[in-house]
C-alpha cells in the first residue's frame, strides 16, 4: 500500500517534525500541549473516514498549539491536522481545531498577542458557518479574516490545494491576501443564504455584493 503521508503531499521534514507514526492500517498524530507535552494521539483509519484516540478521557486541544507562541504576526485557524500539516510544509503560521464547529470559547485568549488572525475552513456548508460562527461568537471584539478557498480540480479543504490543485506557498499566500473582513451585515447575509441554501438542500453558492469565488460569496473589504 502506497504511504498515506507521500498521498497527502507531505515531506520527511513534516512528518519528523510532527513525530507522524504510519501503521498498516492506520496513522498516529500526536498532540502536544502549549508547554510541548504530550497529550494524547489521534489515530485515523487509512481505509475509512474514522478516527479514534489514545485514551477516552482527553481534553480536545488545538492542533500545534506548542508552537503557537512562535505565531505573533499572523496565524491561520484551520479545520484538524491534515490542513494544519499542510500549512506547516508551506511555512504558513497556522493552528488546527478539532473540527469547523468545535471551537472552546476559553481558547480565544491563545491569540491574545496575535496581530491578524484567518479563518480557512472548508468551503462547505459547516465549515462557512462554522468560520462565520467563530468570528461572530469567539472573536467578535477584533476582526478575523476570511480565506476563501476555491472550488477548482474538486477542492474542499487546504489539503486538496496541495494534492489536487498542485498549489505552493505562493499560490496560497495569494489567497491571504485576498483574504476578506469578517463584517455584521455579511454574517448577517450568508446566514441568510444558507438557510435557505438548505432548504433546496444545495451547496452554498449566491451572490453578496457581486464577488463570485468558487462556490462561496462574500463581500470585499475596500
Amino acid at each position: 500500500m502506497e504511504s498515506y503521508f507521500k498521498n497527502r503531499g507531505w515531506t520527511e521534514e513534516t512528518i519528523n517534525a510532527f513525530k507522524l507514526k504510519e501503521y498498516p492500517g492506520n496513522i498516529e498524530i500526536p498532540y502536544y500541549d502549549i508547554n510541548g507535552k504530550y497529550l494524547f494521539s489521534k489515530f485515523r483509519s487509512k481505509l475509512e473516514k474514522k478516527f479514534w484516540y489514545s485514551q477516552a478521557d482527553i481534553s480536545l486541544s488545538l492542533y500545534n498549539l506548542w508552537n503557537i507562541e512562535k505565531y505573533k504576526d499572523y496565524i491561520v485557524i484551520c479545520e484538524g491536522e491534515i490542513d494544519t500539516l499542510t500549512l506547516f510544509q508551506w511555512d504558513i503560521n497556522a493552528v488546527g481545531c478539532p473540527g469547523a464547529k468545535v471551537f472552546k470559547a476559553e481558547w480565544e485568549k491563545l491569540f491574545k498577542d496575535t496581530v491578524k488572525i484567518y479563518i480557512c475552513f472548508d468551503n462547505d456548508i459547516p465549515g462557512i458557518e462554522g468560520a462565520i460562527d467563530l468570528s461572530e461568537k469567539v472573536f467578535k471584539s477584533r476582526n478575523t479574516y476570511n480565506i476563501l478557498l476555491p472550488r477548482e480540480n474538486g477542492v474542499k479543504d487546504i489539503n486538496d490545494l496541495l494534492v489536487k490543485a498542485k498549489y505552493s506557498r505562493e499560490d496560497f499566500m495569494i489567497l491571504i491576501s485576498q483574504a476578506t473582513i469578517h463584517k455584521t451585515v455579511q454574517i448577517k447575509n450568508v446566514k441568510e443564504i444558507l438557510k435557505e441554501e438548505k432548504k433546496k438542500e444545495v451547496k452554498a453558492s449566491s451572490f453578496i455584493e457581486g464577488r463570485i469565488i468558487g462556490e462561496t460569496i462574500f463581500n470585499r473589504e475596500t
